[in-house]
């Protein structure tokens, strides 16, 4: 492929068209995957943070709620006369 820059690697990209598909499309699918990989990391880099504060939030959120209303009736009841 790339060992040659003889006649080789000429007549890999020109020709039939078919030998030169061969050669650009595993390229392109190196590219897009690095690309998406790229795009991802840097999503889940800024915000990672963001989904983690949200998971905490919403964990938060099921479980306070829970856990503080047995003491909130309790000292509702307590201090009603």
């Amino acid at each position: 492929m790339l060992y040659s820059f003889g006649n080789e690697t000429r007549s890999s990209w020109g020709g039939t068209g078919g030998e030169g598909m061969f050669f650009v499309l595993p390229l392109l699918n190196l590219f897009l995957d690095v690309v998406v990989l790229v795009l991802l990391g840097f999503t889940y880099l800024l915000s990672g943070s963001l989904i983690l504060c949200h998971w905490i939030y919403n964990l938060l959120g099921l479980y306070l709620p829970v856990s503080m209303t047995s003491p909130s009736l309790r000292l509702s009841h307590s201090f009603r006369p």
